[in-house]
């Protein structure tokens, strides 16, 4: 399938994710999400849901509900026809193209009654439209509208228990000012920016996580130095041996030393462990998507490598998607963080001054996240790079992130300390 798909997270005023939104695009539609469901041939599908029905939705959600729109078309169709999806994960949008009234509303109370939420989102609240927000449990608005607060005090005097979805919120003191209304939920880049202006204080948790990447990124780095570090760090030492010692390695003698067990993995294998393991410590004390955000978009840059002809960088490129929330983890301007760790002058140009060729894998990237198609084609005409590959890095890196986060879940729970 040529898609476009990438499901970006809605915040809660606690910076716990609740649920996701689907983004989708076919790559050979240049109109925007409700031009797929639009043509003759496909008015009664929706190829994101096609995409749900055929994967499921753990690799895109880990398990949390999704929003995706229908159209009327759909609607009176028996769309959700082996969905396999429980109803309880699935929060359909309503838009203006729906009339309520006659099979149309009939079909939103079928869904309803058959545990289906519904959402609203860019219809205004007029006497005609008041029985498609009377249907809906989440409300959305556009945060970037000039009176997106007028319509949102309009909404919540009508509707003071329904859910609020805010997206479009794009910066940190936005986010912070709208999360003192209450019963809301919030989508948009705010959570990718740091939260402070300054340099800041950094936990000795980072400072060894730190100390393992400025190691790691010398080609012939000291083993020894390495399990020093690991051992002063409880954390570190729990999930390495756990590591060590699983069935996945198959040592037949339990390892107890650190110092052993980082003697066995060696260089290469050492270095993808801290990558992988270090990179979930250091962001400890962000919102967990901070954490799956920084390892999918390494991932994601490193499995489009190939696709850029960059195949000999892949591991620099996995080190510059890993690197480039930096700043948020840190608390501070990239220019600052990056003095905290150690890299190559390609990954810090790209970083620091959005130049060179890695940079252009990673604006391909950033615009991905932001489910900017328009900008994802330019980028994939101008390269010449094939959909399926974009949409197969992106979606492999999604189960690579699932199948790290359940492995060292199992570690946790088995070590006890899983909380």
């Amino acid at each position: 399938m040529k898609l476009y798909i990438v499901a970006v997270p809605l915040f809660n005023a606690g910076m716990y994710v609740e649920m996701y939104n689907l983004h989708y695009r076919s790559s050979d539609k240049l109109f925007g999400i409700h031009d797929d469901h639009s043509a003759l041939d496909g008015i009664m599908n929706s190829p994101g849901l096609d995409m749900l029905k055929e994967v499921g939705i753990e690799p895109f959600t880990g398990g949390k509900p999704i929003i995706l729109p229908v159209n009327k078309f759909m609607l009176i169709s028996d769309f959700t026809a082996g969905c396999g999806i429980p109803p309880e994960l699935m929060i359909f949008v309503l838009g203006k193209d729906i009339p309520m009234e006659g099979v149309f509303l009939t079909r939103c109370v079928e869904l309803i009654n058959a545990g289906y939420k519904l959402a609203v989102s860019g219809v205004a609240l007029t006497q005609s439209t008041l029985a498609l927000f009377d249907a809906a449990e989440y409300l959305m608005v556009d945060a970037s509208a000039p009176d997106y607060l007028d319509f949102f005090k309009t909404l919540r005097v009508r509707y003071p228990y329904k859910k609020v979805v805010f997206y479009n919120v794009n910066d940190v003191a936005q986010y912070d000012s709208l999360k003192m209304l209450g019963n809301a939920l919030y989508e948009g880049m705010f959570y990718k920016h740091p939260l402070t202006k300054g340099a800041s204080a950094i936990s000795p948790l980072k400072a060894n996580a730190l100390h393992l990447l400025r190691i790691m990124n010398d080609e012939d780095f000291d083993l020894e130095e390495v399990s020093a570090i690991i051992s002063r760090d409880a954390a570190l030492s729990i999930a390495l041996l756990k590591f060590i010692n699983s069935p996945a390695i198959g040592i037949k003698n339990k390892i107890s030393s650190i110092k052993n067990a980082v003697a066995l993995l060696g260089q290469t294998e050492t270095a993808k462990w801290i990558l992988a393991c270090v990179s979930m410590y250091i962001a400890e004390d962000k919102p967990s998507e901070v954490t799956k955000l920084s390892l999918t978009r390494a991932k994601f840059m490193e499995n489009l490598a190939t696709a850029f002809e960059m195949g000999i960088h892949a591991p620099s490129l996995f080190l510059l998607g890993l690197f480039s929330l930096l700043d948020v983890i840190l608390n501070k301007p990239i220019q600052e963080a990056i003095k905290e760790i150690s890299v190559s002058d390609k990954i810090k140009e790209a970083l620091t001054e959005g130049g060179g060729d890695f940079y252009k894998v990673l604006s391909l990237v950033y615009a991905y996240e932001r489910a900017d198609w328009k900008e994802v084609s330019r980028i994939a005409i101008l390269e010449n790079l094939d959909t399926e590959k974009i949409y197969r890095a992106f979606f492999d890196s999604l189960v690579w992130y699932r199948n790290l986060l359940m492995n060292l879940e199992e570690e946790a729970d088995d070590t006890g300390t899983g909380g």
